[in-house]
């Protein structure tokens, strides 16, 4: 068993054991073949360092790991669990995330009982839980006659990403993204009908990103509401639009994370239709031991 970078032609045995990791976990996928490529093409994103992939004696793909910003996802197929897969691609992201400067965590659905002992084992403690929520878009009411409109990702970014940076930096937990890594992300995944916003007296009250994703989904990727502007239902206001916007674009479903910690959002997302999906962690390394398991 070996770690190394993937190669480009490779994304689709990649996705096979995500894939296989998601059935075995959620019971169905939750990654695309185009997530994997979009994460590997985005800007400032190094296949050759920040993703690796774990090969076994016959050079099959049973594992993969990718680090950014906000930390590390791991997978290893269940069908190749405690061989060593899973030990090898932690050691390879710990020291990814140590080169560039970050907490070192990493994200595991709670289901997937042998990544959450291993985590453990090596010393990291649950900081997180997050929900995935859901909704049929069929059956979400209208917008309210709220002056909301979209936003310029040209003229207006530093502005919307400072909004959503500082009210998520008061999530417990949360791990907001860089400028330029945020930047590059809505610019490569959003678009302009999914760039919505809000305004304020002197400035940006609220904003909202989504993201199409396949088989009719629309991805609700950001939602914030500065702290001067909330109690009035700006919130609520720009989901609506932004479910409107994913249903005017022929999307037949909306998803969205909510950190468990964050009762008022979720309050909110129940208000419209939403209900509980899955829910994931997020472990952090504390304590570092050596005798964490294989898997």
């Amino acid at each position: 068993m070996r770690v190394r970078a993937p190669r480009h032609d490779e994304a689709e045995a990649v996705l096979a054991v995500i894939v296989a990791r998601d059935t075995a976990d959620i019971g169905r996928p939750d990654y695309l073949l185009q997530d994997v490529l979009e994460d590997w093409r985005a800007p400032g994103h190094d296949i050759e360092r920040d993703v690796f992939v774990a090969v076994d004696d016959g050079a099959q793909i049973v594992g993969w790991a990718d680090v950014d910003p906000r930390g590390a996802r791991v997978a290893v197929h269940p069908d190749h669990e405690r061989r060593g897969a899973g030990t090898l691609l932690r050691g390879a992201v710990e020291a990814r995330m140590r080169e560039l400067g970050c907490a070192l965590r990493q994200e595991v659905i709670p289901a997937n009982a042998g990544a959450v002992e291993h985590l453990r084992a090596a010393g990291y403690e649950r900081t997180l839980v997050y929900q995935r929520m859901r909704v049929a878009l069929h059956g979400v009411p209208a917008p309210p006659d709220t002056p909301w409109r979209r936003f310029d990702l040209g003229t207006e970014a530093p502005a919307v990403h400072a909004l959503i940076d500082t009210a998520f930096r008061e999530i417990d937990g949360s791990s907001p993204l860089p400028y330029d890594v945020w930047l590059a992300e809505v610019a490569t995944r959003s678009e302009p009908a999914f760039c919505l916003a809000i305004d304020g007296r002197e400035r940006l009250a609220a904003a909202a990103v989504g993201e199409r994703r396949e088989d009719g989904v629309g991805y609700v990727a950001r939602l914030a509401v500065a702290a001067g502007e909330r109690g009035r239902g700006h919130g609520r206001a720009l989901l609506l639009a932004l479910l409107d916007a994913f249903r005017g674009a022929g999307l037949t479903a909306a998803e969205l994370g909510v950190a468990g910690t964050n009762a008022p959002a979720t309050r909110l997302y129940e208000s419209i239709g939403m209900a509980l999906d899955f829910r994931s962690e997020v472990w952090e390394l504390t304590a570092p031991r050596d005798d964490g398991g294989l898997r």
